[in-house]
């Protein structure tokens, strides 16, 4: 009361603008980093806010994907191929949506084979249903994390201010293993084939130009966008 006492607040916040459409055909954007013996892909499309009553099926499915040192991405493009040390994918969450996004870094010889590799496991995903075992691995997974990040003070707090911050209703945390556990292999698919979109992907790649653009070519029908370093 003391500091706070004759505060009346502010306005109220305005409404979230519309969750932005996807891109009508996948595009290639390349930052050139003259010797770089590496590209770095970052690629994605938006996806759906967490309130969505879909949002838990594509939960699992990017789980399956590529959450963990235990899924396809993980496995194949760096256990099997050994493309990378690293690849994730992950659902970035924002107040409109949320931004389904894959990450990794390849050697400059292999960003073809490997960015093909990707969109294979896109493909699939969006066609197969995640075995028995890849759903119960990702369901222990997600409600292992939950329960272990509301244990301090800190996690608490985080999980409070995310909830107000995006808009998210009072008990949405309430449920959240239950809805993790009741996703089926079939909504898990069906979410993919709507929010997984390999043919509309945003695909940033960084790398040396004079190495990599005419493999990043080819797949996309529109011309590479070269960009600096500020996006330009």
């Amino acid at each position: 009361m003391r500091h706070f006492g004759t505060w009346q607040g502010g306005p109220a916040a305005a409404d979230a603008p519309p969750v932005p459409r996807g891109k009508a055909d996948r595009v290639v954007y390349l930052l050139d980093r003259p010797k770089s013996s590496q590209v770095s892909f970052i690629l994605g499309n938006p996806a759906v806010r967490e309130d969505n009553p879909a949002y838990f099926d594509l939960l699992i499915a990017n789980q399956v994907l590529g959450g963990s040192f235990s899924s396809r991405l993980m496995r194949d493009i760096r256990e099997t191929k050994g493309y990378t040390y690293g690849i994730s994918s992950r659902l970035e969450h924002r107040l409109t949506g949320s931004l389904f996004k894959i990450r990794t870094p390849v050697r400059t010889e292999v960003a073809e084979p490997a960015l093909a590799a990707i969109l294979g496991h896109l493909d699939r995903i969006r066609k197969e249903e995640p075995t028995a075992e890849e759903l119960k691995q990702a369901k222990n997974y997600l409600a292992g994390k939950f329960a272990r990040s509301l244990e301090t003070q800190d996690g608490v707090a985080d999980a409070v201010l995310k909830l107000r911050a995006r808009r998210l209703p009072d008990g949405w945390y309430d449920s959240y293993v239950e809805r993790v556990q009741a996703v089926t292999g079939a909504g898990a698919k069906r979410a993919a084939e709507v929010f997984i979109r390999p043919d509309e992907l945003t695909i940033v790649a960084v790398g040396d130009a004079s190495k990599a653009a005419a493999a990043l070519a080819k797949f996309t029908k529109k011309p590479v966008v070269t960009v600096d370093q500020d996006g330009d």
